[in-house]
């Protein structure tokens, strides 16, 4: 189960999303849209 789990976003040590998970994104506040982006590590 250990490599299934994986998630799609890593926290810091105040669980603030940030970009070295297995995906990033962008917020557009403006637009108020989100655009994420997987790495390509992830099938």
């Amino acid at each position: 189960m250990q490599f299934g789990k994986e998630t799609l976003f890593d926290t810091d040590s105040h669980y603030k999303i940030n970009n070295k998970g297995a995906a990033t994104f962008k917020l557009n506040k403006k637009a108020k849209t989100i655009t994420i982006t997987l790495k390509k590590m992830v099938l």
